[in-house]
């Protein structure tokens, strides 16, 4: 799970980290990555649409009141 504070957003952060991500997959022979949004993070779905990732499953979780 990751998330970032408010204070560090909009600063290109999240960016590096996923692109981290992803080049250290690819040294592990990773051929995917999957990613679990909240359909209501905006912010979330460009950066991972504009890295290049897209939907391709809707998951819903329920909670218990």
């Amino acid at each position: 799970c990751m998330a970032t504070a408010p204070d560090g957003r909009r600063d290109g952060g999240a960016r590096r980290i996923l692109r981290a991500i992803e080049g250290w997959a690819a040294t592990q022979g990773v051929g995917t990555l999957c990613l679990q949004v909240v359909e209501d993070n905006a912010a979330a779905i460009a950066l991972y649409e504009q890295a290049g990732f897209a939907p391709v499953a809707a998951t819903r979780y329920f909670v218990s009141p």
